[in-house]
């Protein structure tokens, strides 16, 4: 194998590497907005781990979780009579929904989506003449499924890169420590959730 050749495959192993990390970085978050999701149901509910659980597995997506834990919280935090405030917790909790809905749709298509690399060309500056020279860009991305494009989604932004990535793991990020805050909220209006009762 040339030197050449030898030196390509390294940068496309480590272009590769670097994507590949952040769609594994990403899913571990959402793993832990998840995680920070249960959480506050089973706050919410005040009822012990197991029963919390059950209520939550059996709800299977999070657009259908955050409908529980808003019906939840409307209980614990109730709409206020003429002239009132609602309870700044739950006006937390409606922005941190807000944040999670507009994330979910980058969530499902770095399930979803395959990923792939692409050649792309870039003019570059303009001689005295008008004329730029043009380069090539190897770059990695998840690409819209087969049946997807066919049913036309997606058509603002077919396809995401790095940057999209990157972007959208420090959302995420924020997002759990969001949740997170707000759990630790809700505990204090609450209490802590009851213990399991099949554990030690």
């Amino acid at each position: 194998m040339s030197f050449t050749r030898t030196i390509k495959k390294d940068w496309f192993k480590a272009l590769s590497d670097d994507f590949h990390c952040l769609i594994g970085y990403s899913i571990a978050e959402w793993a832990e907005v998840e995680r920070q999701l249960f959480a506050i149901c089973w706050t919410a509910l005040r009822c012990p781990l197991e029963q919390a659980a059950v209520v939550y597995a059996r709800t299977p997506t999070i657009d259908s979780r955050l409908r529980v834990i808003t019906d939840l919280l409307n209980i614990i935090f109730p709409k206020p009579g003429s002239g009132g405030h609602r309870h700044k917790a739950f006006k937390r909790w409606e922005i941190v929904t807000k944040n999670i809905t507009t994330l979910l749709p980058v969530r499902n298509r770095i399930a979803h989506h395959p990923t792939g690399n692409k050649v792309i060309m870039k003019p570059g500056p303009e001689d005295a003449g008008g004329f730029s020279e043009i380069y090539l860009f190897e770059v990695f991305g998840l690409h819209l499924s087969d049946f997807d494009a066919v049913r036309g989604k997606h058509k603002e932004k077919p396809e995401l890169y790095e940057a999209d990535l990157a972007e959208h793991l420090a959302a995420v990020t924020k997002l759990r420590e969001e949740l997170l805050s707000f759990r630790r909220a809700l505990v204090e209006h609450v209490g802590e959730p009851l213990p399991s009762t099949t554990r030690a």
